[in-house]
């Protein structure tokens, strides 16, 4: 995998980096998985805060804490059990 280029956000001084998740399905776009945010993690020092607009979000919150998210943002309304499911992870 490439080197993902996140070095002129450090440079800024960007505090955290937000990296949006579309599966899709819940929003019609599509970006990126696990794989791109543990990319990210390696290439900066900087907070990753990593918002998860898919459908059963639930489903992948393992797969994107092991990514090394520091902040994992839930859109709660794809999944009628996402508050109970966060909540019990």
């Amino acid at each position: 995998m490439r080197p993902i280029v996140v070095a002129p956000f450090d440079l800024a001084g960007a505090d955290w980096i937000h990296i949006d998740i579309m599966d899709g399905r819940f929003v019609p776009n599509i970006s990126f998985g696990p794989a791109i945010v543990n990319a990210v993690r390696h290439s900066t020092a900087k907070s990753l805060n990593v918002h998860l607009m898919i459908v059963e979000p639930e489903r992948y919150l393992g797969d994107f804490a092991k990514a090394v998210a520091d902040h994992l943002l839930v859109q709660a309304e794809p999944s009628s059990r996402a508050v109970a499911n966060l909540r019990a992870w």
